[in-house]
């Protein structure tokens, strides 16, 4: 982890990452890419105990969706090479959708016509 007041040759005590949901055995697994601008926060304020609390955007790492709308309505997940998982709450046409990179794979949990 890259921390302004360090130089290049110097490196940062290894950071836990907080996560939604986690214990023995079971709990959310998505880890910051390399490069990723993240949200530090210091347990106690030693800067020897780092914890990474999230994912930051900015003009350089945009969203991956965009709220035109301003109804909120889609939530989605999307990995490093594209797939994704769409929660659209529009109501009256409430869905889930699981798509590969390619698009050509696709299942779609169709809540309102009870169909997949």
């Amino acid at each position: 982890m890259k921390l302004p007041w360090l130089n290049d040759q110097e490196t940062t005590f290894w950071a836990r990452i907080a996560v939604p949901m986690g214990g023995p055995d079971r709990g959310t697994y998505v880890l910051p890419e390399i490069e990723d601008q993240v949200l530090v926060v210091f347990e106690h304020g030693d800067i020897n105990r780092p914890i990474v609390i999230g994912s930051l955007w900015s003009k350089k790492q945009e969203p991956v969706e965009v709220n035109q709308s301003g109804k909120n309505n889609t939530k989605l997940i999307k990995s490093r090479c594209g797939h994704r998982i769409i929660f659209d709450d529009k109501e009256g046409a409430e869905k889930i959708t699981i798509v590969d990179n390619t698009e050509k794979n696709k299942i779609v949990l169709d809540s309102v016509n009870k169909i997949v």
